[in-house]
């Protein structure tokens, strides 16, 4: 599922022809999409990250099963020499 690129705008209530209880509603349903929004987005960059570091242990994991010295894997993997050693 694609997230949105942009913001919802709140449109002219004049235009909607909206009265002020519904104005407000519509307005509180711009700014809970808009929540939804950032929350999809925040929760994809998390993932990624997440991602990323799962591979990373993995690469350093195959890298200690053979026999590659700690000190190179740290350099290349940027885990620590304990951490690695936890793998």
């Amino acid at each position: 599922m694609e997230v949105e690129k942009k913001k919802t705008k709140l449109k002219q209530p004049l235009i909607l022809n909206l009265d002020p209880e519904k104005e407000r509603e519509y307005e509180l349903n711009c700014i809970k999409e808009d929540a939804r929004i950032d929350g999809l987005e925040e929760g994809r960059a998390e993932g990624l990250v997440a991602g990323r570091d799962e591979a990373n242990k993995d690469n350093a994991k195959k890298m200690k099963e053979n026999g590659i010295a700690l000190d190179l894997i740290s350099k290349i993997t940027g885990l620590t020499k304990k951490q690695i050693s936890l793998l």
